[in-house]
């Protein structure tokens, strides 16, 4: 059972999860918890993982002004090109293009 692998994800996606650790933490070989992993869930744990902080990006997009280089960084990236990559591979846009079309402008009625 990974469940418990997803849920230290889905807590907290930006934090370093290795498979490898994972797996010396419960005595199995990586190899073996890939394919577990990858029979319970339907993915691989790096997508997996990649999906959950590109799902917490596109909160933040949505949620904040954060800029993109903070935001990698909020999501587990180590720089922002590679998060804008990952977003982009995820996503099929780039972050600022997923935030400016998918936000609608803040209009005070007066």
């Amino acid at each position: 059972e990974v469940s418990w692998i997803t849920e230290e994800i889905r807590r907290n996606p930006a934090a370093p999860h290795a498979l490898t650790r994972y797996a010396e933490r419960f005595g199995m070989r990586p190899e073996a918890l890939s394919r577990l992993f990858h029979r319970q869930t339907g993915e691989n744990f790096a997508g997996y993982l990649r999906r959950k902080r590109i799902e917490l990006a596109c909160r933040l997009l949505l949620e904040t002004d954060m800029p993109i280089s903070e935001m990698a960084q909020a999501c587990g990236y180590l720089d922002a090109k590679t998060f804008r990559e990952a977003f982009h591979r995820v996503v099929g846009h780039a972050p600022r293009d997923y935030r400016k079309n998918h936000l609608q402008p803040f209009i005070r009625l007066i």
